[in-house]
């Protein structure tokens, strides 16, 4: 399916379920979708590393997908989906960039305390 077809589908849809990916997450985030993951594994031989569960264990974490790795798992992840509305995403830099700008403005004001060193 070509990619501009896949993202009017997603227009429709209320839950995608995908591989763990940036671009399927992304994607689907970015179209309003909630999404439930089932990351690629390596242990299962199906991808070359465990990046995909880092990567949606991170996103799952801050509350943008679910995840599930077994039919338990995905039953309690179609239930919580079902629960809270879509989180959209975006790649829009905008806030980050003001964000950023701000806090480097209050260390150069000394607004914000200086950072201690870690000890080592």
């Amino acid at each position: 399916m070509p990619f501009d077809e896949m993202k009017r589908q997603l227009c429709d849809a209320d839950i995608v379920v995908c591989h763990g990916g940036t671009g399927s997450l992304v994607t689907a985030l970015r179209q309003g979708c909630r999404v439930i993951s089932v990351p690629r594994r390596f242990d299962q031989g199906e991808h070359y590393d465990d990046h995909q569960h880092e990567i949606t264990s991170a996103m799952s974490m801050r509350g943008l997908i679910a995840t599930a790795e077994t039919d338990e798992e995905f039953a309690a992840a179609l239930t919580l989906v079902r629960s809270r509305d879509p989180i959209p995403a975006t790649t829009d830099p905008s806030a980050l960039i003001e964000y950023l700008r701000d806090f480097v403005d209050d260390l150069e004001t000394g607004a914000l305390p200086p950072v201690q060193p870690l000890a080592t």
